[in-house]
């Protein structure tokens, strides 16, 4: 459901939030993100955008050129359930100040880009991005670091079933996950579809 910034500021109001915290992703994928007071949540957050140091972030930017924008999406707009304090989020898109140019290595914006060419080719009208969990089940692991030895002993089950499926929680705005295992022995995957 689309939003626009006085919604926001209404939602924001009516769960008490003190903090907004504005969240991107760097180019190896981790989220990244700062918070500002809830006083600072403005149309100009949605529309001028807030400047950040591009060159403290993986893959981004060199220090001469580390200025940057994130601009705020009122989509995307949530209440988060985890924090004590009370926070809004919401994902921003990463923009160079002077051209207003999305950012070429943003990878939100290159997945905004292929859902676009998708729709412009005809093949979908309509496209899913999301992370893939994958991890290992052991049930036992020990391991010791000394200056002159070290080891690690690893025991589970799983590791040498393959194709056994797992049931991962549920996440946020993800309609239905896929369980199934990867090239490692045992190691399952979640992957949103």
């Amino acid at each position: 459901m689309a939003k626009t910034p006085s919604e926001v500021r209404q939602i924001a109001k009516d769960a008490g939030v003190k903090i907004v915290d504005l969240r991107f992703v760097d180019l190896p994928g981790v989220w990244q993100h700062f918070s500002i007071p809830v006083e600072d949540l403005s149309d100009e957050l949605f529309e001028d955008g807030i400047g950040f140091d591009g060159s403290s972030i993986r893959g981004y930017q060199m220090i001469h050129e580390s200025d940057m924008l994130l601009i705020a999406d009122p989509d995307t707009a949530y209440i988060d359930p985890t924090l004590q304090v009370p926070t809004i989020s919401l994902i921003c898109n990463v923009l160079d100040p002077l051209t207003r140019q999305h950012y070429s290595r943003d990878p939100r914006y290159i997945a905004q880009k292929a859902e676009t060419y998708l729709q412009g080719t005809g093949l979908a009208d309509r496209s899913y991005w999301g992370p893939e969990l994958e991890f290992y089940i052991f049930d036992d692991v020990r391991y010791d670091q000394r200056s002159e030895c070290g080891y690690y002993y690893i025991e589970g089950s799983r590791l040498a079933a393959q194709g056994r499926r797992v049931h991962p929680r549920r996440d946020r705005d993800l309609d239905r996950l896929q369980a199934r295992a990867r090239v490692g022995p045992g190691q399952p995957a979640a992957g949103a579809l």
